[in-house]
C-alpha cells in the first residue's frame, strides 16, 4: 500500500480532506447555504405532485460518498501507478487502470439499465425531467473538469487573457442563482393564477 499524505480535493460544493484514515467532508458556504434549504423541503414538488425521494436520495448519497472517497485516493495518482496491481482476487481486474476505466463504465452501463427500468415499470421521464438530467450531466462534467484542481489554481488565469476558473466558476454559480429565481417566480405565478381562477 503507497502511503499518502493527507491531501484536499476541492469541488465547488465541497472540500475534501483525507489521510490515510480519514476523510471528511466541509461544506463551503454557499453549500451548506443550499443544503439548509434542501432540508427544509421535505418533498419536491415535480410538476405540481409531491415526490417521496427518502430512500432514493439516500441510496444516492451513499453512492457519492463512496465516490468521492475513490476520488481522494485516486486524485493524485501518478502514470506510473497507473498499472499497479490490484492483487488480482476477488477483483475481476488485475490492474489499477482496468479499476479507473470501470469506475466510469460501471456507473454508464447501470444508468442505461435504470433508464430502462423507468420505461418498463411505466416511468419514463417527462420532457421537464429529461432536461434535468441532461444538466445533471452537465454538472457532472464540470465536477470532473475541477478534479486535481487546488485553490492554488483557481485565479491562475489562462496565457490568452481569458477568465480565471475562480471567474468561470463564480459565473455559473450566478447564473445558477439567475435560473433558480426565475422558474420560482414563474412557479408563483401559476400557482397564483390557479389561485385567481379557483
Amino acid at each position: 500500500m503507497i502511503d499518502r499524505a493527507p491531501l484536499i480535493l476541492y469541488t465547488s460544493t465541497s472540500r475534501v480532506q483525507a489521510g490515510p484514515d480519514k476523510l471528511r467532508v466541509g461544506l463551503d458556504l454557499a453549500a451548506r447555504r443550499a443544503v439548509r434549504e434542501l432540508a427544509a423541503i421535505p418533498v419536491l414538488r415535480i410538476l405540481g405532485g409531491p415526490v417521496q425521494r427518502e430512500q432514493l436520495d439516500g441510496l444516492l448519497a451513499e453512492i457519492r460518498q463512496i465516490r468521492e472517497r475513490t476520488l481522494v485516493e485516486l486524485v493524485d495518482l501518478t502514470e506510473d501507478e497507473f498499472s499497479l496491481s490490484t492483487a488480482s482476487p476477488p477483483w475481476k481486474w488485475d490492474e489499477l487502470w482496468r479499476v479507473l476505466l470501470q469506475f466510469g463504465n460501471h456507473m454508464r452501463e447501470h444508468a442505461t439499465q435504470v433508464r430502462g427500468t423507468r420505461s418498463v415499470v411505466g416511468r419514463p421521464p417527462t420532457q421537464p425531467q429529461r432536461m434535468l438530467a441532461e444538466a445533471e450531466v452537465a454538472w457532472g462534467v464540470l465536477l470532473g473538469s475541477t478534479v486535481g484542481l487546488s485553490d492554488v489554481d483557481l485565479d491562475t488565469e489562462p496565457p490568452d487573457g481569458g477568465w480565471s476558473m475562480r471567474r468561470v466558476l463564480e459565473h455559473i454559480r450566478d447564473a445558477e442563482s439567475n435560473y433558480l429565481e426565475a422558474i420560482r417566480l414563474a412557479r408563483r405565478n401559476v400557482e397564483q393564477e390557479r389561485g385567481d381562477n379557483a
